[in-house]
């Protein structure tokens, strides 16, 4: 007995390439419909606890967001933040300080810049895995100096507090001038 080779001419080399094509397609499609539904999930967490006042206290929660936060010409009481995947610049260097306040920070992935005014003794604790969490402000030998004292939490962070020195402040109204031309 002789056995029959039936040989297929068809072609469904290509029906399978279409729908993989079709599949990933899809698949992208919804990858990018689920981003835009986690952006504005963070999008509403951060416009609900962005910035709050807790009594005289700044309550700052930041989840995937940068903020530029500056503190002009009002007492400051003391900040608790939580900062997740974010990056913060307060800006104290203008606040009035004249009692002893705590900033408590708890970070993970992110990055925390504060300005403070010269007047003012800063002591840092930091509890970090991962991170930095450096001090420039130089000493004050007025004794009698308010003291800011800052406790750190983080994890794969960076954190750092300094002294706005002069050639900030130029450069800082410069680069408003040229926002307030375009």
């Amino acid at each position: 007995m002789k056995k029959e080779v039936v040989v297929n001419n068809s072609k469904p080399a290509k029906k399978g390439f279409v729908r993989k094509i079709f599949k990933l397609v899809i698949f992208f499609i919804a990858l990018k419909s689920i981003g835009k539904v986690i952006i504005k999930l963070f999008n509403k967490v951060n416009q609900k606890n962005g910035i709050k006042k807790n009594g005289d206290r700044l309550d700052l929660k930041l989840i995937c967001d940068g903020r530029n936060i500056k503190i002009e010409n009002e007492p400051f009481k003391g900040a608790d933040i939580l900062n997740a995947f974010s990056g913060l610049k307060l800006d104290l260097s203008n606040a009035l300080i004249k009692e002893d306040v705590d900033i408590n920070c708890k970070n993970l992935m992110s990055g925390i810049s504060i300005t403070v005014p010269e007047n003012v003794k800063v002591e840092l604790t930091p509890k970090s895995i991962l991170s930095g969490a450096v001090n420039y402000v130089p000493m004050v030998e007025n004794l009698t100096a308010p003291t800011i004292h800052i406790y750190v939490d983080s994890f794969m962070s960076g954190f750092d507090v300094k002294v706005k020195n002069k050639e900030e402040e130029n450069t800082d109204s410069v680069n408003n001038e040229s926002e307030l031309l375009n």
